[in-house]
């Protein structure tokens, strides 16, 4: 049959860009709209081995490896050598789940148009079929996040513990939606804090002097503000290790609505 490169593409993209966020679903990690797009976009290009004769399956998976160590170095924010080797587990883990599905659909169904060759998908599907499938995803997507935030209890603290060298602290912290708060060269979120909870961990000084100092916008009802932010070494949020920004506040004004305690967007929680 006659495979478009176009469709190719652009259905690869997308399929890419799912299994990167099914992956940082599973890591509890948050993805940046500019890191899931290049990471998806080398999924799109990387597609063109569909079109591959080969009968190496050894080979064939090394390679497979080192296209998701590719994918997953842009899609998400470089944390060391081991963080890397773990997401890019988990996401060829992720991806053999997919072609698992996809095989299983083509021995069961075999849909008209339908090419699985060497890990990746074809369908003959028009761009209108596609766009109309997209949207649908999207807002059944945002359907269930919302839906699961709303699961979530003002009440209910989640401890955090960081560490910042050789210092650690340990807080509660509630779920906001109302937090978007990112720092802007790593789209990671920011977790805001009182000063109080961070005595143990934060040094400006220091932080200033080794450039692990960044300046956040913060948006409020009544005002904007930049909200001195820095990235522990290490912090974990409900038992699980995650990745954030630590926005300190002097006060706990941001905090009212929570009693005081530290503020953080669901989406740390994989929602």
């Amino acid at each position: 049959m006659v495979i478009y490169i176009d469709v190719l593409f652009v259905l690869n993209f997308y399929v890419t860009a799912l299994l990167i966020k099914s992956t940082a679903f599973l890591l509890r990690t948050p993805v940046s709209t500019a890191r899931l797009l290049a990471g998806a976009g080398l999924g799109g290009l990387s597609s063109l081995l569909i079109l591959a004769d080969t009968k190496d399956g050894f080979a064939l998976f090394l390679l497979k490896v080192l296209i998701g160590l590719m994918i997953t170095f842009a899609a998400f924010q470089f944390s060391g050598i081991k963080s890397l080797i773990k997401r890019t587990g988990l996401f060829v883990a992720v991806n053999l789940f997919f072609a698992g599905v996809m095989l299983a659909l083509w021995f069961v169904a075999a849909p008209k148009g339908m090419v699985l060759n060497n890990g990746f998908v074809y369908f003959d599907i028009s761009f209108l079929a596609l766009t109309v499938g997209t949207a649908a995803a999207y807002f059944l997507l945002k359907l269930l996040r919302r839906m699961l935030e709303a699961k979530f209890s003002a009440s209910r603290r989640y401890e955090i513990i960081l560490r910042v060298g050789e210092n650690t602290t340990r807080f509660n912290a509630v779920a906001d939606t109302g937090n978007n708060a990112s720092e802007p060269f790593s789209g990671l979120p920011v977790i805001i804090a009182p000063r109080d909870k961070l005595t143990a961990v934060y040094n400006r000084v220091s932080l200033e002097e080794n450039g692990k100092l960044r300046m956040v916008p913060v948006n409020t009802i009544n005002s904007y503000c930049l909200l001195p932010s820095f990235r522990p070494d290490s912090l974990r949020l409900d038992g699980r290790e995650t990745e954030a920004y630590i926005g300190v506040l002097d006060s706990a004004v941001l905090c009212e609505g929570s009693g005081g305690d530290a503020i953080f967007n669901p989406k740390l929680l994989g929602v």
